[in-house]
């Protein structure tokens, strides 16, 4: 069974999409083509610090991203997270709040 993106708009069957939007998201190191690949896809990506001064990326994304939890979990939070382009991007999340982006998957050719 694959994993191919909902059809647009996406609305789940148990809530609407406002709940599964996401507009930002923390990742640790991003590396440049992936970097490139998510500025072309509407994305916008700022370097930030937390408290204990490590370095992590901030993506801001584009109106009607949105979110899918992936089960069952193992040890992690993981997700895949849906942009309007097409474009999926597979998120491990740890327990401080910020993730590691694990893979991304473009959009499939038609």
């Amino acid at each position: 069974m694959t994993d191919t993106p909902p059809p647009a708009p996406f609305c789940p069957p148990w809530g609407e999409l406002g709940k599964y939007a996401v507009s930002n998201e923390a990742f640790w190191n991003i590396g440049p083509e992936a970097e490139a690949i998510l500025i072309a896809h509407g994305c916008c990506l700022e370097m930030q610090q937390d408290a204990q001064h490590h370095d992590y990326w901030l993506v801001h994304f584009p109106d009607g991203t949105f979110k899918r939890e992936k089960l069952p979990r193992i040890h992690n939070a993981r997700h895949n997270i849906y942009l309007p382009a097409g474009l999926k991007l597979a998120e491990v999340g740890t327990s401080c709040g910020i993730s590691y982006l694990e893979s991304i998957i473009p959009p499939a050719e038609a």
